[in-house]
């Protein structure tokens, strides 16, 4: 089942699922959403790509069964990976790099504040760098988005998040 989310916080529960729609409800719902219509267009187009990306790593890296761990076939994922990383990957990587391009590149990813686009694309260098450390180490193509992976790193909540025992620094399978 898709992820999903349940906020108490009104007089009725609301049941938010899917992790884009997610995303984009608690933007909306703590202004991290975008100021204006486009802003708010563009940052569920940025978080969608991010989710296509990490289902077509799934697909690379489960090759038999989605359910059945990827340490369990990764003989036979082994060309669908390579293929994934030599075709795939630069591509998506490209396209978060031009995003970020188009916003002066210097700041975030919408606008002139951080918003949950910007969590989507933390979220896919945490996945690219743990699931393809050298891989990621060697890529000299994405010079703004590892630094925009720095600056949200350097976010104090974010950085309090990332320390803290509710995750994990890196993804190791498929860019989840």
């Amino acid at each position: 089942f898709p992820p999903a989310l349940v906020d108490k916080s009104g007089a009725s529960p609301i049941v938010v699922s899917q992790l884009p729609n997610i995303m984009h409800y608690l933007g909306e719902k703590h202004g991290l959403a975008g100021n204006n219509p486009a802003e708010r267009s563009r940052a569920l187009q940025i978080t969608l790509t991010y989710c296509d990306l990490v289902s077509e790593a799934m697909k690379a890296a489960h090759p038999i069964d989605s359910a059945m761990p990827a340490k369990d076939q990764e003989k036979e994922a082994e060309p669908h990976i390579k293929k994934f990383m030599e075709t795939r990957v630069p591509r998506f990587l490209a396209f978060f790099e031009e995003a970020l391009e188009l916003n002066g590149g210097r700041g975030y990813v919408i606008g002139d504040r951080i918003t949950y686009a910007d969590v989507s694309l933390l979220m896919v260098m945490r996945g690219y760098k743990g699931t393809a450390p050298e891989h990621y180490a060697q890529n000299d193509n994405i010079p703004l988005l590892k630094a925009h992976e720095q600056r949200m790193r350097a976010e104090p909540r974010i950085k309090a998040f990332l320390q803290s025992d509710r995750t994990v620094d890196h993804f190791y399978d498929s860019f989840s």
